[in-house]
């Protein structure tokens, strides 16, 4: 039997070791994307904290006069007082407005620049669906490699136990790199198989169907919310949204508001947290007319399916585990990466052992 999965291990890792190599390079990167964004373009989302706050609707003119050929699809504000807001164009351009001077900072397509590269290139290698196809089954290939690896690794008796769990200092550079493929696999391999799993779920609809079937749910479809009221004169403010949805859910990090795409439409405030497992999105949803209140989906409502379904990103990249749980992906993706180049020289030392013999 270890033989035989010694030969797919072997085999399907030569054929999947660029995509695999490519995902797990750019997954460490992944793992911290918001903060090193937030790092990069600094001048974009920090602010100086000033005496007041100018209304969410002089900022959406400021941001219109800026970029005045496209609608707005959401503004985002954070309760961070030395934060931008953000406010985001149907065509993904967001642009950033000063809170309190209303200047605006500057613009921003998160899709193309480089961590939105980078994150298209982790999801398929930029090649959409296409892409997604090839990243799927190299998932599912590499999900077999985990397990495979930790049955190949696995000692055949507990007095070299000891031996499998260390890396040899000073053995000779094909034992070492051996070592380092197996020891350092089978210490990242716990983890990976939680974004493996997470990125089976986002692949295949069949992954999908077993979580929720394993979470005893049913997945629910996207709530399409009208509004009933009738569109007069007086537009409607804003401010009275944002300050509504605040005193329903005013333990949240940051809301996000999100404007109707036609007349019938309403719309949405979306409520999210930093801490907690799960990626909690409290939703309200506005009659973009009158203001009233049409209905009101707080995160606790959905089943235990959905709740993991909208937490995926934020268990496939450690966030759900807290500031520890992103490192330990960064460094089980480093190692991942390392795996196909260390599998590779252990294949080419026995390929040209054989040769000579």
């Amino acid at each position: 039997m270890k033989k035989l999965l010694h030969t797919f291990h072997l085999y399907l890792g030569l054929i999947a070791g660029i995509v695999i190599f490519t995902v797990a390079t750019t997954g460490c990167i992944v793992a911290f994307e918001e903060e090193l964004r937030a790092y990069t373009y600094s001048d974009l989302f920090e602010v100086t904290k000033g005496e007041k706050r100018l209304s969410l609707d002089e900022l959406k003119l400021k941001a219109v006069e800026s970029h005045p050929n496209e609608g707005i699809k959401s503004i985002r504000i954070l309760k961070n007082e030395t934060a931008s807001v953000e406010i985001q164009f149907q065509d993904r351009l967001s642009v950033f407005v000063d809170p309190y001077s209303g200047k605006v900072l500057g613009s921003l397509n998160r899709g193309k620049d480089f961590y939105g590269k980078v994150l298209r290139l982790h999801r398929n290698l930029m090649l959409d669906d296409a892409g997604e196809w090839i990243t799927g089954i190299s998932a599912l290939i590499f999900f077999f490699m985990l397990i495979s690896g930790i049955i190949l690794w696995w000692p055949t008796s507990k007095c070299n136990r000891k031996e499998k769990l260390v890396i040899k200092r000073h053995s000779h550079w094909v034992k070492k790199n051996y070592d380092l493929h197996s020891v350092l696999g089978f210490y990242a391999s716990w983890m990976i198989l939680f974004t493996v799993l997470t990125a089976l779920i986002w692949s295949f609809e069949w992954a999908e169907k077993g979580m929720f079937a394993l979470t005893n749910s049913t997945k629910e479809k996207r709530m399409e919310v009208t509004s009933n009221g009738k569109k007069d004169s007086t537009e409607l403010s804003l401010s009275t949204i944002y300050s509504s949805s605040v005193e329903l859910y005013p333990e949240s990090s940051e809301l996000i508001l999100f404007l109707p795409e036609d007349d019938k439409g309403s719309i949405r405030t979306m409520h999210r947290y930093r801490s907690g497992f799960f990626k909690r999105q409290d939703n309200v949803f506005y009659d973009q007319y009158t203001g009233e209140i049409i209905k009101d989906k707080p995160f606790d409502s959905f089943s235990t399916g959905m709740k993991v379904r909208i937490s995926n990103e934020n268990i496939h990249t450690g966030r759900s585990f807290g500031l520890i749980g992103r490192w330990i992906v960064f460094f089980a993706s480093l190692i991942c990466a390392s795996l196909p180049i260390t599998g590779f020289l252990i294949w080419n030392n026995k390929r040209k052992i054989a040769k000579q013999l």
